[in-house]
């Protein structure tokens, strides 16, 4: 029987230097949704404000890109630790 080896000090190191990456893209994303919703949400009460027309509030539909990636974000990122784990079983299933 082999013996299983365990992971070395470098892969250690590595494998913290991906999540603190991650962690970092996902500030980032985060950061980005936040100030493309709210752009879209000022450019729509800014337009409807000077020109006083109901055909502005067709700006709304500028609010759907951004809300449906705020729907994918908190979708794995307020999931827990018993959803992750269906989640890894559903996709090790597939293979």
């Amino acid at each position: 029987m082999a013996q299983q080896q365990e992971p070395s000090y470098f892969t250690y190191i590595t494998h913290q230097a991906d999540e603190l990456q991650r962690r970092q893209i996902r500030l980032w994303l985060i950061v980005v949704l936040s100030l493309w919703t709210f752009a879209a949400i000022t450019a729509l009460i800014v337009t409807f404000c000077i020109t006083q027309s109901p055909l502005s509030l067709s700006l709304f539909s500028t609010l759907a890109p951004p809300a449906y990636l705020w729907h994918r974000v908190a979708k794995f990122a307020l999931m827990d630790k018993r959803m992750y784990e269906l989640e890894k079983m559903k996709i090790m299933s597939k293979r």
